[in-house]
């Protein structure tokens, strides 16, 4: 019965799902709109005209009132203060580790992992 294994005489055909094509693109669209989409409401809210300086939803003018005052609040920009520095650092230890995980000098990853793809999500050990 030579010959009549897998991979011999004519491949076998592709059933064909037009639907799933847009299986993904949906998914990937429904999250990302799920993610951004309040960012971007409160994006536009921040030029709302709120009266008595409360938060309202309802709109009530145009205006850029709450930039004049971005700094005026100790606390929030102690808190910007403190994110600007820790993006800062973490950016300085990951940027020389990053180029060694590149290259291939990076302690237990070999090179060939990152050559899959795999390794660059998750180094995990299945990917070596």
């Amino acid at each position: 019965m030579a010959g009549k294994g897998i991979g011999a005489g004519a491949a076998a055909p592709v059933r064909s799902r037009p639907w799933t094509r847009f299986l993904l693109p949906t998914y990937v669209f429904v999250v990302m709109a799920y993610t951004l989409v309040p960012i971007a409401v409160m994006v536009l809210y921040t030029f709302n005209k709120a009266p008595n300086q409360r938060l309202t939803f309802a709109w009530q003018g145009f205006t850029t009132e709450w930039y004049g005052k971005l700094f005026e609040v100790a606390d929030l920009t102690q808190a910007l203060v403190h994110s600007l520095e820790v993006a800062t650092i973490s950016s300085i230890i990951v940027k020389p580790a990053w180029r060694d995980f590149m290259t291939g000098s990076f302690p237990g990853i070999r090179i060939e992992a990152v050559g899959s793809g795999c390794a660059m999500a998750a180094p995990v050990p299945w990917c070596r």
